[in-house]
């Protein structure tokens, strides 16, 4: 019989694994899906919930759910998903639910919190460094703030004379 009625598990490890002045990664584990045969079966959706409180069972429906979800990765692999258009300096709180291929959604995972980070001018101690920031952003002059640097992961700065790295405090973490 192709009746299941049996819902994936709750993900457990929900996590915030990175955070800019407008960005969340989240981070979770694939649950595997059992059918009441006790067979295995697979995930087919994610509703993810945002909310400036903490998201429980009473108020999943209420937090606001995000449009695009990432199509589920198989059991026991990490999945990651980053949530954009957040607003500096606010506390956001997150959530999620599963369902399998026969619409069981699961219960609530657990809510994790994050904060975005505000806003802020940067100051570099190093003129080499300040230099080869704006070089990268193609920005030479004016501020520097956080968010147009807390995305940058990777800077080419080899055999540069750089002293202090005082300023990359504001980059991605």
């Amino acid at each position: 019989a192709d009746a299941d009625r049996t819902p994936p598990p709750a993900i457990a490890d929900l996590e915030v694994t990175s955070v800019t002045s407008h960005t969340v990664t989240l981070q979770w584990t694939a649950p595997q899906d059992y059918r009441d045969d006790h067979s295995k079966g697979m995930l087919d959706g994610y509703d993810i919930r945002v909310s400036y409180d903490s998201i429980t069972a009473a108020n999943f429906s209420q937090a606001y759910p995000m449009d695009s979800t990432p199509n589920p990765v198989p059991s026991g692999y990490t999945e990651h998903y980053v949530i954009d258009a957040l607003e500096p300096d606010s506390v956001y709180y997150f959530a999620i639910k599963s369902k399998d291929d026969k619409d069981n959604w699961s219960k609530i995972s657990n809510c994790c919190r994050a904060h975005c980070t505000p806003i802020s001018v940067v100051n570099f101690a190093d003129s080499v460094l300040e230099r080869v920031i704006r070089d990268h952003l193609d920005k030479p002059t004016g501020d520097i703030l956080s968010s147009d640097v807390d995305t940058i992961t990777v800077i080419d700065a080899a055999f540069q004379g750089i002293a202090s790295l005082s300023g990359l405090e504001y980059f991605v973490w």
